[in-house]
């Protein structure tokens, strides 16, 4: 092996910048595990949502709940539980401002790059996280005028639009660039009832940037970022029915009598089932079978299914250079997102579950930092402080076990609010140690930070549970079950914490680093707004959770550099997690009706690896391939859940082995027009949809494997493209999520894949 300088690399190899640890730096020389994909991969991959970015980033999962909509990152195993009503593990930035809410993140258009922060993000980011962190950057201003423009179509109605303009206002001054797309596309589902396709949607959205740069030491950036989603969602389909359904005698005791019709029982309700089209004369079982034999592209559900939402985020960044070895720079963020999803959950021709629920978040965060370098700068340093205020509210109609019109079902309203307050105080530094160890190369980090953060919750009045803070709980004969006092319509908690990192870091030569590192993370407790305001935790009847601690290992090496006299690159990085008091849900029965629980699970593991590599082996000739494996394990598993005593696994969301394979190829034609041709291959294991799956057998989605392919004809020197984009080339049905209620209403779903998409793009740079 032949290792070459860094000036040398330089005229072979693409040097990638990233933010991973608050400052610019080489990615082959960050000591941090994290995956870039830049905005060329971004158009070569064809990432246009949260779902592409699983195959274009190693280790990462993106998993649907209840539709295509409900969407949630996955890293290491830290994830979020449908209806858990808690802070996800991993979280998204936009600009270095973290975002939040039921609104999705900013759409997949002219962006500098996506990276993907893997492990606990406890020190230098704005909230503390426990699987990792996405950050989106935005393409910034540039001193020239130009841009583009592009448009494409597909199947299944597909029309695409979207363009940047680039405009200096004063050159080397002020510089400004306005970007904006539009999107439609039909629904990839047909629905027997309603008769035609279900889940279309029509998409848009600008951005405007702008930076001023006053004197040669002081610079603003400003973002501010819309985007409008409406239409539907790919719905779930009938998964698996559990085993021990309910008996005609259980169902009059626990369930609405509904049931009776809806799991085929003999008896006053089968005139119902006769009297409405499509019903199954078998109940759940016979629509499970002509749904099983229909596939998931094929639906029949007679409930809504509409989405809707708007986000509107803003980002200012100052910075201001004190010398050249010291700068403050101060992140500014604003974010309000609102949306409205309208859904069946069971999707039957029964209302087992149908709801009807909006949302909004509005957060308010404030960064002042000093970044530099002391000591003949043996010693680099970041130290800040953090302020966030984030309001959300939530309202839900629920309508639960009915045969519309002939049985009415019943319904139930959750109404709240949330407040969130956060303050913290951070510092960590790198110090070189060589000339003290004569090591070359060598240095050690060390980060540390203290948070404290209010969490309080609001019930408000048209809540169900509104009123029994005043009356209590009463059973049918009027005998108090829980006293007022037990109910508190206003809630809240503070939680202090200090979260660090500490590592070593050798970089060996130019093209070889080995680290070290080890890190802590937290999810602060709070209070689950679907569960009946009862004060305590979980464990004794109350909507309460505690903090999540997650403590990693880590070990890793990046290499970039030549095998023989081929350009290559190469990361490893191997792990382990230690997690105490995982916030998970539970589906149980809460005084004798179906309800979703907050818990905390004693202990938890989380044990594997990552490799991600690429080797140029002719000029324009690439390959590449990454591997992810997780031993993932709830080591101390049973939690009393309202009383019940309740045992948690396998782990959810965590596929144990993932990867991906890739190939590229550039090929000149004539003069500056290069034809190029990408396949990529990713494929998965199974993984299992709910924490307690070993109480609820079906809620485990098979592995699966999907192939893309790309074509594109580019004239480097006209500015044009064509390119034919071809995913799920081979149409393979897989799945990406679901809700596993089986435990308390005897049925799972889950969501389909998207199916095989063929697209033509045509692009202009000017």
């Amino acid at each position: 092996m032949l290792l070459l300088t860094t000036e040398a690399l330089s005229q072979n190899l693409q040097e990638i910048i990233v933010t991973a640890q608050r400052r610019e730096a080489s990615l082959a020389q960050t000591p941090v595990a994290v995956a870039v994909v830049g905005s060329d991969e971004l158009v070569k991959q064809a990432v246009l949502s949260e779902q592409d970015l699983r195959n274009a980033t190693p280790g990462l999962t993106v998993r649907a709940s209840s539709n295509s909509n409900q969407l949630n990152y996955a890293i290491r195993g830290q994830s979020l539980d449908a209806f858990s009503d808690t802070r996800p593990g991993v979280l998204p930035y936009f600009n270095d401002v973290q975002i939040g809410g039921d609104g999705g993140s900013s759409a997949f258009y002219d962006l500098q790059s996506v990276q993907v922060l893997k492990g606990p993000q406890g020190t230098l980011f704005g909230r503390s996280a426990t699987g990792g962190a996405v950050l989106f950057t935005t393409q910034k201003p540039k001193n020239d005028f130009g841009g583009y423009i592009s448009g494409a179509g597909g199947n299944y109605g597909l029309a695409k639009f979207a363009g940047a303009i680039n405009a200096p206002i004063a050159k080397d001054k002020v510089l400004a660039r306005l970007a904006g797309f539009y999107q439609t596309r039909d629904g990839y589902q047909y629905n027997l009832f309603s008769k035609g396709d279900t889940g279309g949607f029509d998409r848009y959205g600008a951005r405007g940037s702008l930076s001023w740069n006053i004197g040669e030491r002081f610079k603003n950036e400003l973002v501010f970022d819309y985007a409008h989603f409406n239409g539907g969602s790919t719905v779930g389909v009938l998964w698996n029915l559990k085993p021990d359904a309910p008996t005609p005698a259980a169902s009059a005791v626990i369930y609405s009598p509904a049931l009776d019709a809806i799991f085929g029982f003999p008896g006053a309700f089968a005139a119902v089932r006769a009297a409405h089209p499509g019903v199954s004369a078998s109940g759940l079982a016979g629509d499970l079978s002509a749904q099983q034999a229909r596939g998931p592209f094929v639906v029949n559900f007679d409930g809504a299914n509409t989405y809707r939402s708007n986000n509107r985020i803003a980002s200012n960044l100052t910075t201001y250079e004190i010398s050249d070895a010291a700068q403050i720079r101060n992140t500014l963020g604003f974010s309000n997102m609102g949306s409205e999803n309208v859904s069946d959950i069971d999707n039957t021709l029964y209302l087992i579950d149908g709801n009807d629920q909006s949302s909004s978040t509005e957060q308010f965060s404030e960064e002042l930092q000093l970044i530099g370098t002391a000591a003949t700068e043996k010693l680099s340093y970041v130290v800040g402080g953090y302020f966030s205020r984030e309001m959300s509210g939530l309202l839900s109609v629920a309508e639960l076990l009915g045969i519309e019109p002939f049985v009415p079902a019943s319904r139930q309203t959750n109404n709240y609010s949330k407040k969130s307050t956060t303050y913290a105080a951070y510092a960590q530094a790198t110090y070189d140690l060589s000339a003290a160890t004569g090591l070359a190369g060598l240095g050690f980090t060390l980060g540390a930070r203290f948070t404290s953060e209010r969490a309080s919750l609001s019930i408000l009045p048209a809540d169900v549970s509104y009123g029994l803070a005043t009356t209590g709980l009463r059973d049918a004969m009027g005998v108090v079950i829980l006293p007022a006092s037990a109910f508190d319509n206003t809630q809240s908690k503070t939680s202090e914490n200090v979260s660090w990192t500490a590592g070593l870091q050798e970089q060996v030569n130019a093209t070889l680093l080995i680290y070290a590192a080890t890190r802590r993370g937290y999810r602060n407790g709070g209070y689950n707004g679907l569960v009946s305001p009862v004060i305590g935790l979980s464990t004794s009847g109350g909507n309460g959770f505690t903090t999540e601690s997650l403590t990693d290992a880590e070990l890793g090496l990046k290499f970039q550099g030549y095998v023989g006299d081929l350009p290559a690159r190469l990361d490893f990085a191997g792990y382990v997690n230690w997690i105490e008091n995982a916030q998970h849900a539970a589906f149980t029965f809460v005084r004798g009706n179906p309800a979703v629980i907050t818990v905390n699970v004693p202990k938890a593991r989380v044990s594997g690896f990552e490799l991600d590599g690429s080797i140029n082996l002719a000029t324009g000739f690439s390959i590449g391939a990454t591997l992810n494996y997780a031993d993932a394990k709830f080591t101390d598993d049973l939690v009393l859940a309202q009383g019940i005593a309740t045992v948690f696994g396998p782990y959810p969301d965590t596929p144990r082995s993932s990867g991906s394979v890739f190939g590229e190829v550039t090929v000149p034609v004539r003069n500056n027009l290069a034809l190029a041709l990408r396949g990529d291959f990713y494929a998965q294991q199974s993984a299992v949809f709910s924490s307690t799956q070993s109480n609820n057998k079906g809620a485990r989605l098979p592995g699966y494997g999907l192939a893309n392919f790309r074509f594109g004809l580019e004239d480097s020197k006209a500015g044009w493209s064509l390119t034919l984009n071809l995913k799920n080339a081979f149409d393979k049905i897989y799945y990406v999520g679901g809700v596993a209620p089986a435990e308390v209403l005897q049925f799972n779903t889950a969501i389909p894949g998207v199916p095989r998409t063929v697209s033509v793009e045509g692009s202009y740079r000017f």
